[in-house]
């Protein structure tokens, strides 16, 4: 074991957050010098976030407990709560580093934009929502408890306000006690599992002969390397494929993709969607810097241009049918009549679609036409479940 130029006891573990804030060591507060996942880290950060006056008002009401393996996560600039992040090993220092001994020590505002000549000093610390909401907005980590003058604290407010950027972490608080409890049920699913399997590969291992292991072998060593690689492509998932050619095109700059959007767009919340629309504009920016190098603004603007032309003209261009329902619904008196024939095709354009192409429909009445037609789609399913 060596000392670092920092005074951090090395330690020949590594984890997974080394790669953040250099190697792993020791920790000053706790015993054991072995690697935890994160969602293992189950202190609470109530006294913590306390002390440095960072408290979420909308935690606090609502009586959530923000557990350390989220405060990890978040001051460290991790901010999709899933399995792969929770299950992230974490040494003992790291932990010191990100977790509940953390410390602002200087009163100085960490605010980046914070006013050169401005002497004012830090009044309150960045709260998880703050710290998320930010991120969502600009991508850049104001880490959690990070010290912020009032006139910077009003000023982040008011940027997130304008971005429409909106985060409850209530939800980030469920969802990770979720998959945190979901986690612990597996693994003593998957130790009896692991235990089971063992004992039916040592059992079949040994009814092995000569010449079938040799058989075994010979085969093996057909598979080429080219083989090898082909298979992980055709095994790696639609999001594995994604982050690895964002990974070749940035040099490994852009951060991987963590999920999916599975919500249809009109259903999603402000914050969803700014989040994908930032992530999808900073994707197509990347690829254009290749096709077209120092003229992106331009192409992607043209590119803009040319999908609202297109847009039009599909509307104008419309299907004897559409046009067909659309003139039976404006030549109706009966709002029950015209809910009938709208549910015909409310899912097959957007609401703003709808509203370009209806005169006088309104987005009540869309998704009016649109929770008809789902009601359409099951009745036959519940009339037969009665049945039964």
């Amino acid at each position: 074991m060596a000392a670092s130029s920092d005074g951090k006891a090395e330690v020949s573990i590594r984890c997974d957050f080394s790669h953040l804030q250099g190697c792993c060591g020791q920790s000053k507060h706790y015993s054991s010098i072995h690697l935890e996942n994160v969602y293992q880290c189950t202190k609470d950060t109530t006294t913590h976030f306390q002390s440095l006056h960072c408290t979420d008002a909308s935690l606090t009401l609502s009586n959530s407990q923000f557990q350390e393996g989220l405060l990890i996560l978040y001051r460290s600039g991790i901010f999709s709560i899933d399995r792969a992040s929770l299950n992230l090993s974490i040494c003992p220092w790291h932990r010191d580093f990100f977790g509940i001994y953390w410390r602002d020590n200087s009163a100085k505002c960490k605010f980046k934009e914070h006013p050169a000549g401005s002497k004012a000093k830090a009044v309150r610390g960045t709260t998880p929502t703050q710290s998320k909401e930010y991120w969502l907005l600009k991508r850049e980590l104001i880490p959690i408890g990070s010290g912020l003058c009032k006139q910077c604290f009003t000023k982040i407010r008011q940027t997130v306000d304008d971005g429409g950027i909106k985060v409850d972490s209530k939800e980030d608080v469920d969802l990770y006690q979720s998959v945190q409890i979901k986690m612990a049920c597996d693994i003593n699913v998957d130790a009896e599992k692991v235990r089971v399997e063992n004992e039916s590969d040592r059992d079949e291992s040994q009814t092995l002969d000569a010449d079938s292991q040799t058989s075994m072998f010979t085969t093996s060593t057909h598979f080429s390397q080219s083989s090898a690689s082909d298979w992980e492509a055709d095994n790696m998932s639609d999001r594995e494929k994604l982050n690895r050619a964002l990974h070749i095109l940035s040099n490994g700059k852009h951060p991987p993709f963590k999920n999916q959007l599975n919500l249809a767009w009109d259903e999603a919340s402000k914050s969803t969607k700014a989040f994908y629309t930032k992530l999808s504009s900073e994707i197509i920016n990347l690829v254009l810097s290749y096709i077209v190098p120092g003229q992106v603004d331009k192409v992607f603007a043209s590119v803009v241009e040319k999908r609202k032309t297109d847009e039009t003209q599909s509307i104008l261009q419309l299907d004897v049918m559409t046009e067909a329902l659309i003139k039976a619904y404006l030549d109706q008196n009966s709002h029950h009549t015209q809910l009938q024939i709208l549910s015909l095709f409310a899912h097959k354009f957007t609401k703003q679609k709808l509203l370009t192409l209806i005169p006088g429909v309104t987005m009540s009445k869309i998704d009016a036409a649109r929770k008809h037609a789902n009601l359409e789609k099951t009745r036959p399913n519940a009339e037969h479940s009665k049945n039964l």
